[in-house]
């Protein structure tokens, strides 16, 4: 190949498989946890669920979610338009079973892009912990209102210990610290790295330039709620029972029932 690549020219799936190992740089037990919520969303729903996937960025999580449940189907949710040509290009729809929809939860009006007026589940993974609290806690709001009683809500994101507890906090961020640097002394790529690669193809120039004027940068800014935050919006929310069911230091899979 000579010249500028065109889109035809990229292998997708190749540029999404390195997509999850970057991931794995902050998250080593990634698979792990994907398999955990997908085993949860699993005991609850029906052979022909629908589920949600918000934050669902290029598609890993709803990918593995749909190999495992053949009579599932999937709305893919999120808001960075370079997400959703990734996950469009490397994945499709899944034989019409997985859809995409680019909103953003910060919009108050998001769930009238769904196309649906229930679901039978939702997940997210390492998405909502963007968001500003106020904001997390309209949404648990709309998620619950997307559920029936005893359908269930899955969070796997990056959840807080409290500013209180500062000792625990400085453990915890030397543990995380070495193990990226590990991974990178290793010859890992890394989000950055990946991000400008990306770019550097110079066949997304649209979605890029969507995304730089969108707010989804200085998202990265912003304070991280804690899990007990995220517990008591998701109680507040109307889900009965709520609970921290597997975690690695502060990445936590969180159990939400309707």
């Amino acid at each position: 190949m000579t010249g500028q690549p065109t889109i035809a020219d990229i292998d997708w799936t190749s540029w999404l498989h390195r997509y999850d190992a970057q991931q794995e740089v902050y998250t080593p037990a990634r698979e792990r946890r994907f398999d955990l919520v997908i085993d949860l969303v699993e005991t609850h729903v029906p052979p022909e669920a629908s589920v949600l996937d918000i934050g669902a960025g290029p598609g890993s999580l709803a990918a593995r979610l749909l190999a495992r449940l053949p009579g599932a189907r999937c709305v893919a949710l999120d808001a960075d338009p370079v997400m959703i040509e990734l996950g469009r290009r490397s994945l499709g729809d899944v034989g019409g079973r997985l859809r995409w929809v680019r909103t953003d939860v910060l919009d108050e009006d998001w769930r009238a892009a769904l196309g649906e007026e229930h679901v039978d589940a939702a997940v997210s993974s390492a998405a909502l912990h963007w968001l500003p609290a106020a904001d997390l806690v309209r949404v648990y709001r709309e998620i619950a209102q997307l559920l029936s009683p005893g359908a269930v809500f899955v969070n796997a994101d990056l959840l807080l210990f409290p500013a209180h507890l500062g000792a625990v906090q400085k453990a915890v961020g030397a543990i995380t610290t070495g193990r990226e640097a590990a991974a990178r002394a290793s010859g890992a790529e890394d989000w950055d790295e990946w991000w400008k690669a990306l770019e550097a193809q110079g066949v997304l120039d649209d979605a890029f330039a969507e995304r730089a004027r969108s707010s989804l940068l200085s998202r990265r800014q912003r304070r991280i709620a804690s899990a007990a935050f995220h517990e008591a919006a998701l109680d507040e929310a109307g889900f009965r029972e709520v609970a921290v069911v597997w975690q690695d230091l502060e990445e936590r899979v969180l159990l939400a029932i309707r």
